[in-house]
């Protein structure tokens, strides 16, 4: 998540919608309870929000989020030689 959203920075990606499939991060992200363990983590991401003015995270079923999975699974087979790769057109399997 960290690098896509300073992918996100670094391209000027605005407006940006976060969903994630686990309420666990979502509630980590949006209410400010103690969990320590993790705090250094979600300030970074709070800030990259910010950053962002990212104002909705939704949470989604794994199940709806068929596209994402797909995409995620393509990216596996090919090598950018550790450079995130930004798809200006949606390919056609998503």
């Amino acid at each position: 998540m960290r690098r896509g959203l300073q992918l996100a920075v670094n391209h000027s990606l605005t407006p940006l919608e976060i969903n994630f499939d686990s309420v666990e991060t979502i509630q980590m992200l949006t209410e400010h309870n103690n969990n320590y363990l993790y705090e250094n983590i979600v300030v970074k991401f709070r800030y990259l929000m910010q950053k962002l003015k990212i104002t909705k995270i939704a949470h989604v079923v794994r199940e709806q989020n068929r596209a994402t999975d797909i995409l995620a699974n393509e990216g596996t087979k090919v090598a950018f030689f550790d450079e995130p790769n930004v798809l200006l057109v949606p390919p056609m399997y998503a």
